[in-house]
């Protein structure tokens, strides 16, 4: 594959490839960053920052809008996940701009699905949005999503949601969200016990003795 140069911004989260995500800029350097896409049209990455790990993947993002600049110069952007990059060179600063920026290669993503696993993962998120007392918002039409659409409130750690950005087949990022489901579900009950106790603590119980 073809390797690109591309600014970046690294932070500490994973969007996926179809996800909006608001950002709120303060950095002079990333003020600059913004300026820049809004009056060219170019496209900047977010590369995944881990603790001690470093940066291996990441996201390229669109600037869709500039919702709001403040009067201290913040800004507020709507922005759009587009496609996967490893990132295989990393510089802090970009020829000559205040921020970063590194070279890429792009990964093929595919999203031919299996209807059955995925209708499996969406039954699996409804048992977990009952459990937490949450509304589940997603589409019931199971021709409108996919794994990274699905992840995006399955309780993934910043490590998984990293490790389903890097699998190329839709297939294995539905394994991977129903492995992590059918492992999370039982600690959410578990927890849910558990707060039920904690509520009951103090109350007069009704409870009936064993007959032993």
């Amino acid at each position: 594959m073809m390797l690109e140069k591309l600014a970046l911004f690294p932070l500490s989260l994973v969007p996926f490839p179809g996800e909006r995500l608001n950002l709120h800029i303060f950095e002079p350097r990333y003020k600059q960053l913004v300026k820049d896409c809004d009056e060219t049209g170019m496209h900047f990455g977010i590369p995944v920052f881990v603790e001690n790990e470093g940066m291996t993947y990441g996201t390229e993002m669109k600037l869709e809008k500039i919702q709001h600049i403040h009067s201290d110069g913040k800004i507020d952007i709507s922005t759009r996940g587009m496609r996967v990059f490893q990132l295989k060179d990393y510089s802090k600063v970009m020829d000559d701009k205040l921020y970063p920026g590194g070279v890429v290669e792009y990964r093929s993503i595919n999203y031919e699905t299996d209807l059955v696993l995925l209708k499996s993962v969406t039954d699996l998120l409804k048992q977990l949005y009952k459990l937490m007392n949450l509304d589940y918002k997603h589409s019931d039409d199971l021709n409108t999503l996919n794994a990274f659409k699905l992840s995006v409130k399955a309780g993934l750690s910043l490590q998984q949601e990293l490790r389903l950005l890097q699998l190329t087949y839709e297939t294995d990022r539905l394994s991977f969200l129903k492995n992590h489901l059918l492992n999370f579900l039982p600690a959410v009950m578990q927890m849910e016990e558990l707060r039920k106790k904690v509520k009951m603590n103090g109350h007069f119980k009704n409870i009936i003795s064993p007959d032993v």
